[in-house]
């Protein structure tokens, strides 16, 4: 079930009392923002229960929820299936409002003006498509190439997406292939066959055999091309195998762009991410 995304917009802060002394020399009272304060979570304005089933927008459970070092209230996930407003409060203080974000996703407020998945008709995607390279990259045949994405909020997916600049050629029936794996390495999702798709350009909107429910995480779109001519396809830096600033400040089995070893002829139902050799080829993908 879809969870519901409170709190990161510019009214959420946690305030605070404070003295200044002003020109005259006078002290006088004012608010401030205050620093990593734990917040007590409530589904009601005075009584009712205490909430815990919290998560952050990975998805990831929070065991507390703390403002930032700005004073910041941090969007997080509330409980799973919960619609209503949340309150927060410091301790037994008083409790403040929380409303949650329209339809479950963050705000122009949150977002600023910027295109989002969204508004490209996609669920989530590897980065903004506007800022590929002018040249993309080909795949190597017979590895298995995963692209993570991070879903915010549970949803349906049914399409994989990529972009091809340069059709590919003499592609091997039955193993070319684009799949949906969740972080633990578990295929979740797979297309038929690709070899008579990715033999054209333009944008590739690859339909699930069947539509998967994804609770808010990580997941990774796999692709695996075998043939003579692997087709371009869209992509961010391409910075050789060594280079891979795609995967700063990440280890093996959380990469956000990593290969499998080379032989691969098909998408396994299982994999080992740990194994996985971070890539430098950031290739663009997307869910919808």
């Amino acid at each position: 079930m879809a969870r519901l995304i409170y709190g990161g917009s510019p009214a959420d802060w946690t305030i605070g009392a404070a003295t200044v002394t002003d020109t005259g020399a006078v002290n006088r009272s004012v608010a401030t923002f205050v620093a990593s304060v734990t917040l007590s979570v409530w589904d009601a304005a005075s009584g009712g229960s205490a909430v815990t089933d919290l998560q952050d927008l990975s998805g990831a459970s929070l065991a507390a929820l703390i403002s930032t070092s700005a004073g910041l209230i941090p969007a997080f996930q509330g409980p799973d299936s919960y619609t209503g407003d949340l309150w927060v409060s410091q301790g037994a203080g008083t409790r403040f409002r929380l409303a949650p974000s329209s339809s479950g996703v963050l705000s122009l407020a949150n977002y600023g003006n910027i295109w989002t998945p969204n508004d490209h008709g996609f669920t989530a995607w590897t980065f903004d498509p506007g800022v590929s390279s002018s040249s993309g990259t080909t795949l190597s045949a017979g590895y298995i190439y995963m692209l993570g994405i991070l879903l915010r909020q549970a949803t349906t997916i049914s399409k994989l997406n990529i972009y091809i600049g340069t059709a590919g050629a003499t592609l091997t029936s039955g193993q070319c292939l684009a799949g949906l794996y969740n972080a633990s390495g578990t295929r979740v999702g797979i297309t038929a066959d690709m070899s008579t798709t990715w033999n054209s350009t333009g944008h590739k909107a690859m339909n699930l055999t069947s539509s998967y429910a994804a609770a808010a995480g990580r997941f990774y779109v796999a692709l695996l091309f075998n043939g003579t001519t692997s087709p371009t396809v869209a992509c961010g830096s391409t910075q050789g195998a060594t280079f891979t600033p795609g995967n700063s400040g990440l280890s093996a089995g959380s990469y956000r762009w990593c290969r499998s070893a080379s032989g691969q002829t098909a998408l396994p139902s299982s994999v080992t991410l740990s194994g996985y050799t971070a890539d430098a080829n950031n290739i663009w993908a997307a869910v919808s």
